[in-house]
């Protein structure tokens, strides 16, 4: 059973940032879920997540112990594709529907099982062994290309350029209503007060007093239009959550079937699914400084959507 003595130099902190610490393969949404259910305990006592832990005390787990296993399990997925290799990086094609990284110890079908599958030394790159490698990551739900370093050499110089805005991310997105042909979106992003999981751009600037603010930019052209919708090429400058479909939904243009900001789908039974992909990831190589640049092809079902709307994609850059 796993359990923590609290130091004299941990201690003053709130219980879920103690376990932070300890635990940094956990994210803090699985945290606050596993503290709820009463998976830890204090002295043998149930506390909340903002119980201030005091020098001396012992944090116990005592939940199902096989979830504070420090690997994501190998796990490779048909649907993945790599499209660059090299000793230093990878850059691989993720389908819908999949999530890139772990989030927590109950996750098994993430990007990040599929890649300590086939390359195992990723496991000991990255932020943590629940992100094996990864530079940038996908919503669940979008498609598109990931970045990944091989070692920590490139891992630094990798996420240094993704920081800098030296990395390239260019999206193809399909967004409810009328766009004008070209702009820069450049609203601060902060997570929704009351859905924590929800950017919310800040228009008005003076809203949300004393909530953390990442500066995000968005630059954007349209390419079509039918039928109520906009398709667009929407290139990101940093790398916010949620970026371009909080930008989007900030200017009434949420991305169709994007629910959760308000977007509608333009096909019956077409799913949850929102529209966007990530077709072109650009990068300096850490090792060469030469430029290495990718293209993934717009996916069939998004293919279909265009097609089924009277939207021509046919001059796409392939």
């Amino acid at each position: 059973m796993a359990s923590w003595a609290v130091a004299p130099d941990e201690a003053g902190v709130r219980l879920d940032a103690f376990l932070r610490r300890k635990l940094p393969q956990l994210s803090a949404r699985e945290l606050k879920r596993m503290i709820e259910a009463g998976d830890f305990a204090v002295d043998r006592k149930r506390r909340k997540k903002s119980y201030i832990v005091r020098p001396g005390e012992l944090v116990t787990f005592v939940g199902d112990q096989s979830l504070l296993g420090r690997e994501p399990p190998a796990r490779s997925a048909s649907g993945v594709r790599t499209v660059y290799e090299d000793e230093d990086l990878l850059i691989v094609d993720k389908p819908a529907g999949m999530p890139t990284h772990g989030y927590s110890a109950r996750e098994t079908e993430s990007l990040a099982n599929h890649l300590v599958a086939l390359w195992p030394e990723l496991k000991h790159v990255g932020k943590s062994p629940w992100q094996p490698g990864l530079v940038n990551r996908l919503d669940r739900e979008t498609s598109g290309l990931v970045l990944v370093a091989r070692n920590p050499e490139a891992f630094g110089a990798l996420t240094a350029q993704l920081h800098s805005g030296e990395v390239e991310k260019k999206y193809w997105a399909l967004v409810c209503g009328a766009t004008p042909a070209a702009g820069t979106i450049d609203y601060p992003l902060v997570h929704a007060p009351k859905n924590r999981r929800k950017m919310v751009a800040l228009v008005h600037p003076a809203r949300y007093p004393g909530e953390k603010r990442w500066p995000a930019v968005t630059h954007y052209r349209r390419l079509g239009s039918a039928a109520g919708f906009t398709f667009v090429e929407a290139e990101m400058k940093t790398g916010v959550m949620h970026q371009i479909r909080a930008h989007f939904a900030a200017l009434g243009n949420p991305l169709a079937g994007d629910a959760l900001y308000g977007g509608r789908s333009p096909l019956p039974g077409r799913g949850a699914r929102h529209f966007l992909h990530a077709f072109y990831l650009a990068c300096r190589h850490p090792r060469s400084g030469a430029v290495v640049a990718c293209q993934s092809p717009l996916p069939a079902d998004l293919a279909e959507a265009l097609r089924q709307l009277g939207i021509d994609f046919t001059s796409l850059r392939r």
